[in-house]
C-alpha cells in the first residue's frame, strides 16, 4: 500500500485521517485493475434520504464494502451535495475496510 502519497487531515479527536481522494489514489496505484463500484441503494425524495453502497473490487472479487446514509439539508454541505457526500463516504468506508484509512 502506497501510504506515503496519502494526504491526511487531523480530526477533532487528534487522529490523522486519510482523505478519501488519497485513499482512492493509493488503491488505484496498488491495484491497476482494481475497481470502485457504487450503487444508489435508497433515494427518498419525500424525506431527502439517500443511501449509497460502495465496493472495492480486486481481480473481480469484492475486498471491501461500505455504506453511507445522508439526509438533504441536514448540514451546510448536504443542502446542495448530499448525493456526492453520501457516495464519497461510502467509498471511503469501503477502502478503510481493506486498510486505506490512516497514513
Amino acid at each position: 500500500m502506497d501510504k506515503l502519497n496519502m494526504n491526511t487531515v487531523t480530526v477533532q479527536c487528534g487522529v490523522d485521517y486519510a482523505t478519501v481522494e488519497s485513499r482512492v489514489r493509493a488503491f488505484c496505484s496498488e491495484y491497476k485493475n482494481g475497481q470502485i463500484l457504487t450503487e444508489l441503494v435508497k433515494n427518498d425524495n419525500e424525506t431527502g434520504e439517500v443511501i449509497f453502497k460502495a465496493h472495492a473490487v480486486v481481480d473481480g472479487k469484492i475486498k471491501g464494502t461500505g455504506h453511507a446514509h445522508e439526509v438533504e439539508g441536514s448540514n451546510n454541505t448536504n443542502n446542495t451535495s448530499h448525493y456526492e457526500v453520501c457516495e464519497n463516504i461510502a467509498v471511503g468506508r469501503a477502502l478503510a475496510f481493506i486498510g486505506y484509512s490512516e497514513a
